[in-house]
């Protein structure tokens, strides 16, 4: 059904008046924090850390880590290889040793432009290399990258980009 002439003018309006808005880097990672702190309290937020606010990590890097030491809850993953790890985990340790994993949402400018154009790198992370943390063998990532040539399009696709990266949890 194609949108009355007014409705359309409407519309355009407010995607111009969006673009305005988010063509300014700070708006964009206003935007970005959001995105990521809702997809962490829907993923990866647990009892133990509450609520999470998305930061700085680096410099052009945005992020949220989380921490699950609930073994029952982390194995309550759908993704195969995750959930192979996390067995072989608590399998390793006891109760007792405290496992825990570590989670992370990413995002990472890799391009920006002040045209509004620009590139951003969305990670999920998993690390279940307890207790030091340093087995790569023992950590598992999915990335995605947004290419953008409109501001509008940061704010249309990125919690798509997150839905599918979000995955691994």
């Amino acid at each position: 059904m194609a949108l009355s002439e007014d409705a359309q003018k409407m519309r355009d309006q407010r995607n111009a008046q969006i673009r305005a808005e988010l063509g300014e880097r700070s708006a964009l990672d206003d935007l970005i924090s959001s995105v990521l702190s809702n997809f962490a309290y829907r993923y990866i937020e647990t009892n133990e850390t509450g609520p999470l606010k998305a930061s700085y990590r680096e410099n052009s890097v945005i992020g949220i880590e989380a921490v699950e030491t609930s073994m029952v809850n982390a194995l309550k993953t759908q993704n195969t290889e995750l959930r192979t790890g996390l067995i072989d985990l608590a399998r390793t340790f006891t109760k007792k040793d405290r496992p825990f994993v570590k989670y992370y949402l990413l995002c990472e400018f890799k391009d920006w432009r002040d045209s509004g154009k620009g590139e951003i790198l969305v990670t999920a992370k998993a690390d279940w290399g307890f207790p030091d943390f340093n087995d790569s063998s023992k950590k598992m990532k999915i990335e995605k990258k947004l290419k953008f040539d409109d501001p509008l399009d940061v704010r249309n696709k990125l919690p798509l980009i997150f839905e599918e990266v979000c995955t691994l949890f």
